[in-house]
């Protein structure tokens, strides 16, 4: 028996937006990782030398092994890793996905944390979502923050959220994702890179889409680049929408559709502007923190982006990028076209941005704060 094995939980194993994730159990040292879910994926990002658990491997019927993990929370895959492996803790990211690790921890005693990310902490009571997750989530969170010994945010702005769902203030804790730090050296200079404004993430209304597209071509009438190229490296429900006001609006956009962590990595090193103004959701939908204003800064690419949720952390304005007001097309489109035309605040941005995410996103030692924590809450059990 592993004395340090966490189980790591996500409800599906681990689709392409779930890099936070690969990148949790990957930089782990002191604690050994063992992903456990419902199902995988297909295609997914589950690390090759990662154990992975499901409950859809517990009959030759996959579906039905997932509907008793889900509503009766019973899976004999799962139970006989408690049983077999005894982990020391569970950590189960979302609190949509908390709620079915849960009876498992109470069950067996293991003690469990839970990482909130955002439309679990700002959408929960929204008349938008009445699946079963949230509703379940709604009628049990008091029972999981009173189990759980630490729920971390990603954002003070998502801690603020969760405190007013009813958790212990003294049991949040603000714990900023990580992103890998290429070497300072790394980052290209403006003139090396080819790509004007890049575009990353899942192509919906709230992500920012259509105002970014609009932006693009209204700063197109001041001619700040007419040879520009722009961008665009996600899916979503809103794809084919964004791909029609593109045509309409004769913006030379490339549409690369999903990309891996690779990929984003070299779109990121070649982009001039990384430009993702996120708008508040019909459903109350805010961002949580932006993983990808760190991973921007981290290669020395400057942001435009808007005052919203918890983007003001991953990108504080003037430091790593502007920021605008949500939905103020011409101040996204201004600050487009300083960043673009002035290349001592391109410059400045850049390095300034660069030393922030060292400062603060720095994957591995983020890793050590979150082993700290594990940690302490396996030695007081």
């Amino acid at each position: 028996m592993d004395d340090n094995i966490v189980f790591v939980y996500r409800d599906i194993l681990l689709p392409f937006s779930n890099t936070f994730i690969n990148d949790h159990v990957c930089e782990l040292r002191k604690f050994r990782p063992i992903l456990i879910g419902t199902n995988q994926s297909r295609p997914n990002i589950i690390p090759p030398n990662i154990q992975v658990v499901t409950a859809d491997s517990a009959f030759p019927y996959g579906r039905a092994a997932s509907f008793l993990h889900k509503v009766a929370a019973y899976s004999s895959s799962i139970a006989g890793a408690f049983c077999r492996l005894r982990p020391r803790l569970v950590h189960a990211h979302f609190g949509v996905d908390a709620m079915y690790i849960l009876p498992y921890a109470r069950r067996y005693g293991v003690p469990m944390v839970v990482t909130f990310h955002g439309i679990d902490a700002t959408a929960v009571f929204s008349e938008s979502h009445q699946g079963y997750s949230m509703k379940r989530l709604r009628a049990g969170k008091d029972v999981l923050f009173s189990y759980c010994k630490k729920i971390f945010v990603v954002s003070d702005f998502i801690a603020k959220n969760v405190i007013k769902l009813g958790a212990d203030p003294d049991k949040v804790c603000r714990h900023y994702l990580g992103t890998r730090l290429p070497e300072v050296s790394a980052a290209n200079t403006f003139e090396e890179r080819d790509i004007d404004l890049l575009f990353v993430g899942r192509v919906l209304r709230q992500k920012g889409i259509f105002d970014f597209f609009h932006a693009a071509a209204m700063a197109d009438g001041s001619k700040w680049h007419p040879g520009k190229r722009i961008v665009v490296a996600g899916d979503g429900g809103d794809i084919d929408a964004a791909k029609e006001l593109a045509n309409h609006l004769k913006l030379p956009v490339d549409f690369l559709g999903i990309q891996t962590a690779t990929q984003i990595d070299a779109l990121m090193r070649r982009a001039r502007i990384l430009c993702c103004p996120s708008k508040t959701g019909h459903d109350g939908w805010q961002e949580a923190f932006g993983l990808v204003f760190a991973e921007a800064s981290a290669r020395g690419t400057p942001s435009v982006a808007t005052l919203h949720g918890g983007i003001s952390e991953s990108c504080p304005d003037n430091v790593s990028g502007l920021l605008v007001p949500e939905g103020d097309v011409p101040a996204m489109a201004s600050s487009i076209v300083n960043i673009h035309t002035n290349r001592l605040l391109w410059n400045r941005l850049s390095v300034q941005g660069m030393e922030y995410c060292r400062r603060n996103f720095d994957l591995q030692r983020q890793s050590a704060i979150l082993e700290s924590h594990y940690s302490s809450i396996v030695h007081q059990c």
